[in-house]
């Protein structure tokens, strides 16, 4: 078992788009199976097909990533309006506290920049840690994506 030893926060780059994105089809295919289905989670991962996203969200968000001797376990990001866009962690790093240790800096970027409250779109694997977190339900929705639906929950919490 994996423990936070070792584990650093630290902004991300974009010279490590390739190793975030691989980190984002590995977790949702490893760790989201018990939620969502295969057809879902082809969907959901088609995602980072879209290069002009992941470049906007490396150039105009706050990243964060979970340095493990120099090997990303994790990342979060924050953009300019207080919305939590994406929080994954590596399969093997979970359960420790890594997500925790990511969020804790992400909204301390928040509170930074003098946002009030925190939103995201938050699946059903990660709702748990979301409302363990402080968070609150606003509502269900549903993603369309290459014609697959995948449920997944508006949440948002107050800060200061």
């Amino acid at each position: 078992m994996a423990s936070l030893e070792g584990i650093m926060i630290r902004k991300g780059c974009v010279s490590e788009t390739t190793e975030m994105q691989r980190l984002f089809v590995d977790t949702i295919k490893r760790t989201c199976r018990t939620d969502y289905n295969e057809e879902q989670i082809n969907a959901w991962v088609s995602g980072i097909e879209n290069r002009l996203r992941w470049q906007k969200i490396l150039e105009d968000q706050v990243v964060l990533v979970a340095d493990y001797y120099g090997q990303i376990i994790g990342f979060c990001t924050l953009d300019k309006t207080g919305y939590i866009d994406l929080l994954y962690v590596q399969k093997d790093f979970q359960r420790i506290g890594v997500a925790s240790k990511l969020y804790i800096e992400i909204e301390k970027e928040a509170i930074s920049k003098g946002h009030t409250e925190l939103i995201s779109n938050v699946s059903l694997t990660a709702r748990c840690f979301f409302e363990r977190n402080g968070f609150r339900l606003i509502k269900k929705q549903i993603a369309n994506i290459n014609e697959i639906q995948l449920l997944y929950y508006r949440m948002s919490k107050s800060i200061k």
